[in-house]
C-alpha cells in the first residue's frame, strides 16, 4: 500500500524506489502488482545496494535484524527510514 500512495502521491520519490525485499522465496522474482516493482531477496540487495542508499523498513521490528545482516557485509553509510 506504501508503494502506491507513493507513486500517487509523490511520484518523483517513487522513481526512485528500486526494488522490495522479501525473505519469502516464493515472493522473490515477482512483481508487486499495480507499482511493477520487482521483489528480490536480501543476497540480491547485497549485490546491488550502494553507499548512500537507503532501505525503507516497513516494520521497525525488524530494524535491528536489518541492520545486523547489512553491517555483516560491511555495507556502509546505508540509511534507514520507518514506515510506522
Amino acid at each position: 500500500m506504501f508503494l502506491i500512495y507513493l507513486k500517487l502521491f509523490n511520484p518523483t520519490a517513487f522513481k526512485k524506489v528500486k526494488f522490495a525485499i522479501d525473505i519469502d522465496k516464493n515472493k522473490q522474482n515477482k512483481l508487486l502488482q499495480i507499482v511493477n516493482i520487482k521483489i528480490i531477496s536480501p543476497k540480491t540487495l547485497l549485490k546491488v545496494i550502494k553507499p548512500g542508499d537507503t532501505i525503507i523498513v516497513a516494520n521497525s521490528n525488524y530494524f535491528n535484524e536489518i541492520k545486523k545482516y547489512v553491517k555483516s557485509y560491511k555495507l556502509k553509510k546505508i540509511n534507514y527510514r520507518f514506515l510506522d
